[in-house]
């Protein structure tokens, strides 16, 4: 027999918050409350899950929590969960959860001098205020550390969004953000990279958008299929000194940032083709030294 779902409550009604309580909605879950440190932003995302009550954090709040989530930047999430202990909502059959990628369910402790289980629960996911909650969760993977109960129920609720789980420690979880902020964070910044060096030659954005996107997604799957290893291209790759050498000669007259950056994921990049073969030891010395020169 399947377990009935809870009654859920969020605090913070940013993209992720919004996200959610989105998703979970369409997925069976009912909300009874939504809280924001901005009252419309609390009556927006009430109105568009169909949720009766918001207010501002826990104002107005006049039940017992069951199953609340803390959508609220990390520096915040301790005091906001004080703030629940101090409005009267916690109990011993509450789970409270935060989406922090990078903190631990720690900081919920507050909450379990009431009794509450609590777990980081974090969805590998970026999102922006035009995410589609039928799709964003689909496929993706929620991390999670916390206590039993509140973990199992983490792993129910992502297989309702259609997405994956798993339990990681406090100090994986720490590498782990780290990972998914260069993956996600930072493809964001080569792009933008990308995207001012074709600007100094008078590529126009949108000319640029046509050439790099395609390519960009293109990669992406490829290292989807068959892993970063075999989805290395370009010069490094094939071992091409002459093209490094003028890209190196062309970085000169630009940003010093993009100098130092091409530079160092060239030298990943040399490990990648000297790992699979590609490169001899003395193609792969005399990249590196143009490198470090």
């Amino acid at each position: 027999m399947t377990s009935p779902k809870p009654s859920c409550q969020l605090i913070g009604a940013g993209r992720a918050g919004r996200a959610i309580a989105s998703a979970m909605t369409l997925a069976g879950y009912r909300f009874t409350w939504i809280g924001s440190s901005k009252r419309e932003d609390a009556e927006l995302l009430a109105q568009l899950i169909g949720c009766s009550a918001y207010g501002v954090e826990f104002t107005g709040f006049e039940e017992h929590a069951e199953f609340l989530i803390l959508s609220v930047p990390d520096d915040e999430i301790e005091s906001v969960a004080q703030q629940a202990i101090d409005s009267g909502i916690i109990t011993d059959q509450t789970i409270a959860a935060h989406l922090s990628g990078a903190l631990d369910s720690i900081v919920l402790n507050p909450v379990c001098s009431a009794g509450a289980s609590i777990m980081a629960f974090h969805p590998a996911q970026s999102f922006t205020v035009d995410s589609n909650p039928e799709l964003v969760f689909k496929g993706i993977c929620f991390d999670m550390e916390g206590d039993i109960r509140a973990c199992s129920m983490g792993e129910k609720i992502a297989c309702d969004l259609g997405a994956v789980s798993v339990i990681l420690t406090p100090e994986q979880r720490l590498f782990t953000h780290l990972a998914m902020t260069i993956t996600s964070n930072y493809s964001v910044t080569l792009i933008r990279m990308a995207e001012d060096i074709m600007k100094t030659a008078g590529v126009s954005e949108k000319t640029a958008g046509k050439m790099l996107f395609p390519l960009f997604t293109q990669t992406v799957r490829n290292i989807e299929v068959s892993g970063t290893v075999k989805a290395l291209t370009g010069p490094v790759a094939r071992g091409d000194i002459n093209i490094i050498r003028k890209h190196l000669v062309s970085l000169k007259n630009l940003s010093t940032e993009y100098n130092v950056l091409y530079r160092s994921m060239a030298r990943i990049a040399v490990q990648i083709a000297a790992e699979r073969g590609d490169i001899n030891t003395d193609i792969e010395k005399q990249i590196k030294r143009m490198l470090d020169d």
